[in-house]
């Protein structure tokens, strides 16, 4: 089902997660492979939200309340990239580019109900928390230090006091579902009209 390797900076958040995840779980770390599955661990609802809070915690970032799913659907409108339970072909290019690591035969055979399985992919959690780290502040624009742990989602510079507020993951996904959905999505349906 995966098709895309770890580099080192994947590797190293894959490591800080499976520490986050066998807390969570009471589970050896060792458990946590890139192609382990959240729900095959053991996770339940209750774990998930743990999960989430714990690397929200431990990474210094705002993961998303929604799933891409959803949000995709809320910019595209109904039956565009799902209909009757299923992906439709928009839907399985639109999957097919957001989720590179998710073997793209995937996106065919498996039903609305079953796409949640993806998202507790482990290698899914740790594409999504480099890229929610990679689009967070890291550093004060004013003087360059550090920035500390976030606190309500504002991180604060200990040098100069600048702070910034850490952008949302839904609306970083929001963000990038509007430019997909411009780009790619307009773009061939102009062609095709």
């Amino acid at each position: 089902m995966l098709n895309a390797t770890l580099d080192a900076r994947d590797q190293e958040i894959l490591e800080r997660f499976a520490r986050v995840v066998a807390t969570s779980l009471r589970i050896d770390p060792a458990q946590v492979t890139r192609e382990a599955n959240l729900a095959d661990l053991g996770a339940e609802s209750l774990d998930l939200l743990e999960i989430t809070m714990d690397a929200e915690e431990e990474f210094n970032i705002l993961i998303p309340q929604k799933n891409i799913l959803q949000m995709a659907q809320e910019v595209f409108g109904a039956e565009v990239l799902v209909r009757d339970g299923r992906l439709t072909e928009e839907g399985r290019k639109f999957f097919a580019h957001r989720m590179p690591e998710v073997d793209p035969s995937v996106w065919g055979e498996l039903t609305v109900a079953e796409f949640g399985q993806i998202f507790l992919n482990v290698t899914t959690w740790v594409r999504m928390i480099r890229g929610l780290i990679d689009s967070s502040p890291r550093a004060c624009p004013q003087c360059g230090t550090p920035f500390g742990k976030a606190v309500a989602g504002r991180v604060t510079c200990a040098k100069c006091a600048t702070e910034r507020d850490l952008p949302s993951g839904d609306d970083l996904n929001r963000r990038w579902v509007q430019e997909y959905y411009e780009a790619e999505h307009r773009q061939r349906s102009s062609a095709s009209a």
